[in-house]
């Protein structure tokens, strides 16, 4: 009788303990979907800080003929206007960083970045200083 017992109480523990190994690996897939969720948030608003920030260049472009020589700039035509930070996690924290360079190219220290070459094609462009991936694959200067 007593060892029936304890088989039983044998297979009890060893039921509880696949219940609670379940239970862990459930949770930490549904930790990873989370995850992947907030980083495809911190995404789509880098990506809208981006479109905000080259349609305000176009406006500017607009009325002045030309590019402003720095990115900054355009905060200095409205209080409205406030160029946001970025993100991108896990690469960049959120940082106002905005770097000005020759050429389209990056050199990776987050935020954004600003050509400001007037005899390269790529003049006035604004993209994300960042060399590494989203979630989708697409590197993310090249947005």
């Amino acid at each position: 009788m007593l060892k029936r017992s304890l088989q039983v109480l044998g297979w009890a523990a060893a039921f509880i303990a696949i219940g609670v190994g379940l239970v862990f690996l459930l949770s930490g897939r549904a930790l990873e979907s989370l995850q992947a969720k907030q980083r495809r948030v911190h995404e789509v608003n880098a990506e809208i800080s981006l479109a905000w920030i080259r349609t305000e260049l176009k406006s500017y472009e607009a009325e002045h003929d030309h590019f402003p020589e720095r990115l900054e700039q355009l905060q200095t035509l409205s209080s409205a206007l406030k160029i946001p930070d970025v993100a991108i996690p896990p690469y960049h924290p959120p940082a106002h960083i905005i770097t000005s360079v020759q050429h389209l190219e990056s050199n990776d220290a987050g935020g954004f970045g600003y050509v400001v070459n007037k005899k390269d094609k790529n003049y006035g462009r604004v993209f994300i200083n960042c060399t590494h991936p989203d979630s989708r694959g697409a590197t993310w200067m090249t947005k």
